[in-house]
């Protein structure tokens, strides 16, 4: 399946009101952004959404873990992920500009993709620098390496 639909919520069928949703997202994600850092990861996404006539709210929360390369050592290490946000997604012909925190919809457009927002959610969750919780579990050799060229 393709990520952007993997990732999609079909709201024009849904009624006014409360809904849930919930997405696993892995690897394929991030291989839609060819520069992205993050090439690995398993999460779990839940939605809660609320539908108006004219717009919807959003809150959504992103827990996992994605693999990045450690600042220290680079090597790989497994970073947490735990993100909640909320999103305000407005439907009208007279497009606005995406903020971040708003989403525009055309009236005409029956799904709403969250890929680039769970995406770019995860991405802006990262530390920095981005180091193995423990000096220990980083590669020592490197480590060396590093502390014998400064």
């Amino acid at each position: 399946m393709i990520p952007q639909k993997k990732y999609s919520i079909e709201y024009q069928g849904l009624t006014l009101g409360e809904h849930h949703f919930e997405f696993e997202v892995g690897n394929d994600l991030f291989a839609m952004y060819e520069e992205s850092e993050v090439k690995k990861g398993q999460l779990g996404v839940e939605v809660y959404l609320v539908k108006h006539s004219t717009f919807m709210e959003l809150e959504v929360e992103i827990i996992g873990e994605v693999e990045v390369a450690c600042d220290r050592c680079l090597d790989e290490y497994r970073q947490p992920i735990d993100y909640f946000g909320e999103l305000i997604v407005k439907i009208s012909a007279e497009q606005g500009e995406d903020d971040g925190d708003v989403i525009w919809l055309n009236p005409g457009e029956d799904k709403l993709s969250l890929a680039q927002y769970i995406y770019e959610s995860v991405i802006l969750s990262l530390p920095f620098p981005r180091i193995h919780p423990h000096i220990e579990d980083c590669n020592q050799d490197m480590i060396a390496r590093f502390s014998m060229e400064g």
